[in-house]
């Protein structure tokens, strides 16, 4: 659903909360695969799970 102006021109655009939820996880996710990709040239370092 659309939120039209006096000029009948788009300002806003209304979407049910299950599909806005789904949209923040997307953008989430997009912004953690930023910050893997970011790291892909970092210095790696090999360690046991015993150590974590």
């Amino acid at each position: 659903m659309a939120v039209l102006d006096q000029y009948n021109e788009p300002v806003a655009c209304l979407v049910p909360v299950a599909v806005y939820r789904r949209l923040l996880e997307r953008l989430d996710d997009l912004g953690l695969a930023e910050q893997v990709y970011a790291r892909v040239d970092e210095r790696k370092v090999r360690i046991s799970l015993d150590e974590l």
